[in-house]
């Protein structure tokens, strides 16, 4: 009888391993997944995802990445559009952020200041210096 229950017991601490390391590893998948923004691969036969609620959550997921993935590619294609109105602007634009890190400036800007050098990512106050440009 203690030999049936150690068995039963061994067998009832792989069951329970194995289905710990599958749970384990998905859910690294999905952390994997969100931080390099790509989607997560739904396999056909996992029930016990279903069952745990990993699956709506693994769909969630992909919806929100995709959702990100969007967003960022119609911010991109908006500014590109302001450069591109801004490249052909023979007056100096500079547009700053709350920070004054310098976002978007045309090369009207860089001849006013008679430097080349990239303004953008870099604050205002290290491009200008005087008052006359505050």
């Amino acid at each position: 009888m203690t030999t049936l229950l150690l068995l039963a017991l061994a067998l009832t601490t792989v069951f329970l391993t194995t289905r710990t390391y599958r749970i384990h590893k998905r859910l690294r998948a999905i952390q994997n997944a969100v931080q390099q923004g790509q989607m997560l691969l739904i396999e056909e036969s996992q029930p016990f995802l279903d069952r745990l609620g990993l699956e709506p959550l693994q769909r969630s997921i992909n919806d929100l990445i995709d959702a990100n993935r969007r967003q960022h590619q119609s911010e991109r294609s908006h500014v590109e559009q302001i450069r591109a109105t801004l490249g052909n602007i023979r007056e100096a634009v500079l547009i700053v952020d709350e920070d004054n890190f310098v976002r978007l400036a045309n090369d009207a800007f860089g001849q006013l200041l008679g430097r080349s050098l990239p303004a953008i990512g870099r604050r205002l106050e290290s491009l200008v210096q005087g008052a006359e440009f505050f």
